[in-house]
């Protein structure tokens, strides 16, 4: 999520100290807030490694349905309904489920992240949230105090910090950061919050003025916040206006179970299907100038007037054909790459077990499993960019055809004129003086 003025000074940084900097993200996920997209740039021109196995979820269904959610394929939606992970409700429906589904996994020792696209929507989840913990006795309204954003926390409250303060340290000497959890352990009459860190260890002291200004409620975050995490359990709050991007991390947070709660106004699944496939083609993501550029340079090439000839018109077609397969291509190239890289991994694991001994052979199996797993996820993965690829791979293919057939035609007419008129010139040419004086 780095934006990209700060890309360009730790570039800066890097090479005045002659360090190697690396770059570990998903360009699939959200970008920076502000001026971004140039790691996904740098993702698509550059040199990258790809992670070849995914750990994070407990069931194996997830982890591939996940990698159709990552692209945007429809038919990974069908998985989360297989699996009754989508629940279509009214707005204030959903406030209640995933409140009280909060304070029921909270009580069980269970970690939540729950995801909403704005922040309205993250400050509603907290509203609703706190009052379910209220109700349920969780929580001692009587004793909380005034917070940023006009909201109230006390002992018990799940709070975040919302800006960097290297001065506030806990007795690990670990300083305060944006986006961090905490559980409020105790509130003093002066507003002073003493915070426990929600995942790790350490507690802290926070003032009043630092909690008036930039302490909220953290039981849910936009996907911005969340990014990055890792729990339990997921709730993602799914609206029309979910971008593609927020979709794929909210629904990607929980070990266990990723719950899509799709706002409508029926209880009807058909209508939540809609509303998820709309959020997979919905992309908000940022461009960098430099890929502006080098877009409009090629369309600038590209853009050119009606030839009349039938070759001109065949080579522009094949042309246009290749535009239209480029996006296609690279994703076949990527998944070709992918399964080649798994088919390597794999050759080299057989080849260490046939040279190692028994107990050798026994520590392999699992990563041999795991390979051979990689393998059939990859080439699923490849068989399937080709099939998506096929309808453009036959257009560009009959638009070859087609210009190298008029090629072929204008080929053989160019040779019969040149017969032509070499018989021609033979029947004008005269005869060879023979010197023989006739």
């Amino acid at each position: 999520m780095v934006g990209t003025n700060t890309l360009d000074r730790l570039v800066n940084l890097a090479r005045s100290q002659q360090w190697r900097l690396v770059l570990i993200g998903d360009p699939r996920q959200l970008q920076a807030v502000g001026r971004g997209g140039m790691f996904d740039e740098l993702c698509r021109a550059g040199r990258t490694h790809h992670l070849q196995h995914i750990h994070r979820f407990t069931h194996r269904w997830e982890a591939d349905a996940t990698l159709g959610l990552r692209v945007g394929r429809v038919w990974a939606l069908d998985a989360y309904f297989d699996h009754h992970r989508v629940h279509p409700d009214d707005y204030e429906g959903h406030l209640d489920r995933i409140a009280d589904a909060w304070a029921h996994l909270d009580a069980a020792g269970k970690s939540v992240a729950v995801t909403a696209e704005t922040n309205a929507h993250v400050d509603a989840l907290n509203r609703a949230i706190q009052d379910t913990r209220r109700d349920l006795g969780d929580l001692d309204e009587r004793a909380a105090v005034p917070i940023a954003g006009g909201e109230t926390a006390g002992p018990g409250d799940v709070v975040v910090t919302r800006r960097n303060d290297r001065t506030l340290r806990t007795e690990h000497g670990e300083p305060v950061r944006n986006r961090e959890l905490w559980r409020v352990e105790t509130v003093d009459a002066d507003g002073t919050f003493t915070l426990s860190r929600e995942r790790g260890q350490g507690t802290v002291t926070i003032p009043a003025d630092y909690a008036q200004q930039h302490l909220r409620l953290g039981y849910a975050a936009t996907a911005h916040g969340h990014q990055g995490d890792t729990v339990d359990v997921s709730y993602t709050l799914i609206t029309p206006g979910t971008s593609h991007r927020a979709l794929y991390v909210g629904a990607t947070r929980g070990r266990t179970a990723n719950h899509l709660a799709v706002v409508t106004d029926e209880p009807d699944l058909a209508t939540a299907r809609d509303i998820l496939e709309y959020a997979l083609v919905t992309d908000s993501a940022d461009v960098p100038a430099i890929a502006v550029r080098r877009d409009l340079e090629a369309q600038g090439r590209e853009i050119q007037p009606e030839p009349t000839d039938p070759l001109g018109a065949a080579e522009l077609a094949v042309t246009r054909a290749m535009v239209a397969a480029r996006p296609y291509k690279q994703v076949v190239d990527a998944a070709q790459a992918d399964l080649a890289d798994a088919r390597s991994g794999l050759y080299r694991l057989e080849r260490q077990r046939a040279d190692a001994g028994p107990i050798g052979r026994l520590r392999l199996r699992d990563q041999l499993a795991d390979a051979r797993q990689s393998l059939e996820q990859a080439q699923e993965r490849y068989d399937l960019a080709v099939e998506d690829a096929g309808p453009s791979r036959a257009l560009l293919g009959e638009a070859i055809g087609h210009r190298d057939a008029l090629r072929s035609e204008q080929d053989i007419e160019r040779t019969r004129q040149r017969l032509d008129a070499f018989a021609r010139e033979a029947v004008n040419r005269p005869g060879p003086d023979l010197g023989i004086g006739l």
